[in-house]
């Protein structure tokens, strides 16, 4: 996955983040390693772990949004967002 490193002009948000001691020093020696920041770890990883702005996301995305729109073409009875989110769940994922 490719990264995309801050510079300085880079528009940022800053969060903090508390992790216990082992996993701190993990993630220490493991940027040392890599020659990056632990903040740039941490970065990779929750691209990864969720998949953000991936074209795979991407189509995900698409292809529920398609759904949903032939599901209201059809003419269901919904009548909120959480009854119809309900039923495709139920119909494509038991």
């Amino acid at each position: 996955m490719q990264s995309e490193r801050l510079t300085p002009k880079s528009p940022t948000k800053k969060a903090t983040i508390l992790f216990p001691p082992d996993l701190f020093k993990a993630l220490e020696a493991l940027a040392k390693v890599q020659n990056t920041s632990m903040s740039e770890l941490v970065r990779i990883a929750v691209r990864q772990q969720y998949a953000l702005n991936t074209q795979a996301r991407k189509l995900e995305i698409a292809e529920r949004l398609k759904i949903i729109e032939e599901m209201k073409q059809a003419d269901f009875p919904f009548w909120t967002w959480q009854e119809m989110e309900k039923d495709y769940e139920e119909t494509f994922f038991g």
